[in-house]
């Protein structure tokens, strides 16, 4: 729910036009949150991905 929040966030900022004067300073504190967020999530779903494979790698296809 954290990263759908985030990046609904992440979004509203990068398409109002109101930001476009914004420095990259600015514009990179204020997305920060957001990318931060997506990378912890990027991680997690490695970590939940490499152990799925080795469970995976374990098991033995029966054919019918």
């Amino acid at each position: 729910m954290k990263l759908q929040r985030e990046l609904a966030e992440y979004s509203r900022f990068m398409h109002d036009p109101s930001n476009g004067n914004l420095s990259v300073r600015e514009v990179v504190e204020k997305t920060a949150p957001a990318l931060q967020a997506g990378a912890s999530e990027s991680a997690g779903f490695e970590r939940a991905l490499a152990d799925y494979r080795q469970i995976v790698d374990q098991c033995q296809l029966r054919t019918p």
